[in-house]
Order: C-alpha cells, then structure tokens, then sequence
C-alpha cells in the first residue's frame, strides 16, 4: 500500500495531539491521587466547620470542607470537560500538520487551541 508523503506527519501531529490531551486529563487524577495519600482526617467532617471550638454547618459558605473528590471522579469529570475539544482539535491538527510539515507544533497549537475553544465557548 503506497502511502502519500503527508501521511507521516499526519499521524506524528495526531500523536503529539493524543500525549497533551492525555498528559492534561490524567495529570489532575494524578495529583488528586498523590493529595489522598497524605490527606490527614483530624476531625474534618464535610459540611460542618468550627467556630468558637464548637461544629456548626456551614452548608454553602465559601471555605467549608466537603467531600474529597477520588481520582476516577476527577478523570471522569476532566474527560467530560475536554471531549467537545476533540471536535476543534483534530480538524485543527490535520490542516496544520499539512500546511506546516511540523507535526509538534501543529500537535499542540491544535490542543491549546482547541482547550481555549472550549473554555471561552463554557465561560461565554
């Protein structure tokens, strides 16, 4: 099967695309796995904090412990938040990957780009 000379950057974009959107969905699980770890439970219940040496609830207040989040929640919720950027960044990737011939840096424009895509379009 002969293969056009495109093909290789091509695929070398797409795979730099695939390590940095890898890199930044398992990095959060990753150090909310490191945290768990040396999390110290002294006393902190969830939704109650302290004042004046005795527990009230502060349920909604800035500042008030809650649940610790596990590493499969935070992958879970990671992946959900950067999934609608696929839809931008492989498009993305392949143009640039075409027209630059330089396949790390279209890989990770295409990833930037499409981060920021998603982030503007969530906070518009």
């Amino acid at each position: 099967m002969d293969e056009e000379p495109g093909d290789d950057v091509t695929r070398r974009a797409l795979t730099v695309l695939a390590g940095w959107y890898a890199a930044v969905w398992l990095l959060p699980a990753l150090l909310v796995g490191i945290d768990g770890l040396f999390a110290d439970d002294d006393g902190v219940q969830p939704g109650y904090g302290s004042y004046e040496g005795r527990r009230v609830s502060c349920e909604g207040d800035f500042g008030c412990p809650s649940e610790p989040i596990g590493a499969g929640d935070m992958v879970r919720d990671v992946g959900m938040f950067l999934a609608p950027g696929l839809l931008v960044a492989i498009p993305l990737c392949l143009v640039m990957a075409r027209r630059w011939k330089q396949p790390h840096f279209a890989g990770f424009t295409a990833a930037f780009l499409s981060w920021f895509a998603v982030c503007a379009f969530r906070l518009g």
